[in-house]
């Protein structure tokens, strides 16, 4: 009787240096380093905190995208045009918002109550009712908190109304830099204002890098949630390197992986602040390093 088991078992030649194992349905991916620099944007009109880029070379069947390395540089500034370097305010009587615009720049306390009082000065002597010269006196610290006095009374507005049940400040205030809420304040009997909390003059810690559709971080802090990845800064430093190694904010790789491969031919990159603004590059631009893995065949056998 024949051994079915072993009758055919003489004409297999295994091989004594692989087991192969046939027929295996795994993917093997190609990585390409792509190299996105800021200053090669598709348009010059954007900044290098929101822009567009065209690839050259069009990736099929993409499966993963890391960013293995960038090279970002430090804004430098905590009040920046454009984004919290006014504060709307009426004197007197008056009912005619007036805007005091502080220049953008690096500030500590010790130096921000100046730029400040000028500001407000010159706002003030715009005003269409005649004032004091000097309206308002040099900001002071007391109890930790800003304090403003004037020649007369006057009402700092702050409350830029309310959006999805939370109170937002007035556009481009720099009213919570100052410690004060998203509200009015207007002044006591003494022409006095107090700021609520001490003022924030601290760099941010970290910036969000945005790439459409390649969502990775969730968040209740609305500038990280849908991020490709938190970035920490240090103001110390004039650039920012990816950090491998030690990291407690985000994990140390930074990848997106796609549910299904697609096809990658433009990348719409931003950067957002801790408060959710577009970060302030100062003109400068950046670098980023991207590593792609794209699919490129089945394997019909595995060597192991």
């Amino acid at each position: 009787m024949t051994d079915y088991n072993t009758a055919f078992s003489s004409h297999i030649q295994p091989s004594g240096r692989y087991d192969i194992t046939y027929n295996v349905d795994e993917t093997d991916t190609i990585p390409s380093i792509l190299v996105i620099d800021s200053k090669f944007r598709d348009s010059k009109i954007t900044q290098p905190n929101n822009y567009t880029v065209t690839l050259q070379t069009i990736y099929s069947d993409v499966i993963s995208v890391e960013l293995v390395y960038c090279d970002i540089p430090t804004g430098g500034y905590n009040i920046i045009t454009g984004i919290n370097d006014q504060i709307l305010f009426t004197i007197g009587d008056e009912t005619t918002d007036l805007i005091a615009t502080v220049p953008a720049g690096l500030y500590a306390l010790n130096t921000v109550c100046t730029p400040v009082q000028n500001a407000l000065n010159t706002a003030a002597a715009a005003a269409a009712v005649a004032v004091a010269a000097d309206y308002f006196n040099l900001p002071t610290v007391l109890n930790g908190v800003l304090q403003f006095k004037a020649k007369g009374t006057f009402t700092f507005k702050f409350d830029g109304g309310l959006m999805s049940q939370r109170r937002l400040y007035t556009p481009r205030s720099m009213g919570g830099l100052l410690g004060f809420r998203p509200a009015t304040y207007t002044s006591n009997l003494d022409n006095e204002v107090n700021a609520t909390y001490p003022p924030i003059l601290e760099m941010d810690s970290f910036i969000t890098l945005h790439i459409d559709s390649m969502f990775r971080c969730d968040s209740t802090n609305s500038s990280i949630q849908n991020c490709f990845c938190i970035l920490p800064m240090d103001s110390k430093n004039t650039n920012f390197n990816l950090l491998q190694d030690g990291n407690n904010i985000d994990n140390e790789e930074y990848v997106y992986y796609y549910k299904q491969p697609r096809k990658l031919t433009k990348l719409y990159i931003s950067f957002l602040d801790m408060k959710g603004n577009f970060y302030n590059f100062n003109g400068q631009e950046h670098v980023l390093i991207f590593k792609i893995h794209t699919k490129t065949h089945k394997k019909k056998y595995v060597v192991s």
